[in-house]
């Protein structure tokens, strides 16, 4: 019985001391405008994203859905559009798959796929990026103007998207 006792308390301590990953929630935060007049509230839980004005926080204008754990949202300063940028990250077998949406406050969602806009690109060696030889970078960066955004794709020239933007 003592032995019992002895190799349960081992593997107790064990595995207390064990080491563990453990990811911490993502939190509710706001992404203001160039402006500062409007703000989208995102949800990284149930990724249903509010615009909201500065002024009136509690006022939902209008809202949207998509994923947003890595990604990044930017909103115009009409507070009419916002865009939504994924992660710089891609596998290759998701290259078909949205690689930046502009939602728009009346409809019309406007998609574009990792393929549309970038010629997706291995990690340089010393850069940091996800273990495996199927990932990789569409983007090399990301920036907010007042009517829209400015993407670095890789492989390609700067792509500028605004609020009045269509697929060709």
């Amino acid at each position: 019985m003592n032995k019992f006792l002895v190799v349960i308390a081992i593997i107790g301590v064990g595995a207390l001391s064990a080491p563990a990953t453990s990811f911490i929630e993502p939190l509710k935060h706001r992404v203001y405008s160039a402006n500062k007049q409007y703000f989208v509230l995102v949800d990284p839980i149930n990724d249903l994203h509010s615009i909201r004005p500065t002024r009136s926080p509690w006022k939902i204008l209008w809202h949207f859905k998509q994923r947003s754990q890595f990604d990044s949202i930017f909103l115009a300063d009409s507070g009419e559009t916002a865009f939504w940028v994924a992660w710089e990250f891609v596998d290759v077998d998701n290259l078909d798959q949205d690689a930046v949406v502009i939602f728009r406050r009346h409809g019309e969602d406007l998609r574009f796929s990792f393929n549309e806009v970038s010629h997706p690109r291995e990690a340089h060696r010393g850069e940091v990026s996800p273990v495996g030889d199927s990932i990789r970078l569409w983007r090399d960066g990301v920036e907010q103007t007042p009517t829209g955004i400015r993407i670095s794709p890789s492989g390609r020239p700067d792509l500028t998207l605004e609020e009045s933007s269509k697929k060709k």
